[in-house]
Parts: C-alpha cells; structure tokens; sequence
C-alpha cells in the first residue's frame, strides 16, 4: 500500500484555484456535497481540459487520508470506480482545510 494519497481537482473557470491550495476551500463556495476530487490524475486532467482553469494537487500521507475517510470528512462518490473519486462536504471543509496543511499542495496553472 502506497504511503501517500494524491487528490487531484480541476477548478471550475471563475474559481480562485490558486488561492484555495493556500487558504483552503469555502464552505459557502461549496455548498451541499462540497468540492471534488479524483485520485485519478486523467479523469482531473479530462475536467481540466473542459474548465480551462489548471489543476490542483492535494497529498496527504496514507494515514492522514484514510483518517478523515473513516470520519467522513471526505466521502467516496459512487459515480466512479472504488477509490477514484470523493467529495467533502460544506460542512466538513473546515476539517479538511487543516488536513491540507500537514500535507503538500500544488497548482498548476493553465
């Protein structure tokens, strides 16, 4: 089992892509199923290509992610395969937002 898990997110055209990876994501901006994310660096890419605003890259070691998964901070989305795709909902974001800074995060502009 790998000791890192990438989260990967194409941020909608509008959003303040580079500012989220430093301040964190809004709840109000995310209302209801909160943000998603891809484990999947091509299926990101794909929305990427569609939203023109780049990508973001969220790393959290294994036991961090498997944590906030087991307290439902991020919530694995049916719509994809096991373990390709989660959200985090609105209210769990603020959660999350501290998880990303025991991590490393990244984004790659357009």
């Amino acid at each position: 089992m790998e000791n890192e898990v990438i989260l990967w997110k194409a941020p909608q055209l509008g959003r303040r892509a580079e500012q989220e990876i430093v301040d964190g994501f809004d709840p109000q901006q995310y209302p209801g199923n909160g943000p998603y994310f891809t484990t999947v660096k091509a299926i990101a890419e794909g929305f990427a290509s569609i939203y023109g605003n780049g990508l973001q890259e969220i790393h959290f070691s294994r036991m961090v992610f498997d944590n906030l998964v087991a307290r439902g901070v991020i919530v694995a989305d049916t719509f994809y395969d096991p373990n390709e795709s989660y959200c985090v909902p609105a209210a769990r974001l603020t959660e999350f937002n501290e998880a990303m800074k025991q991590g490393r995060c990244f984004y790659e502009k357009p």
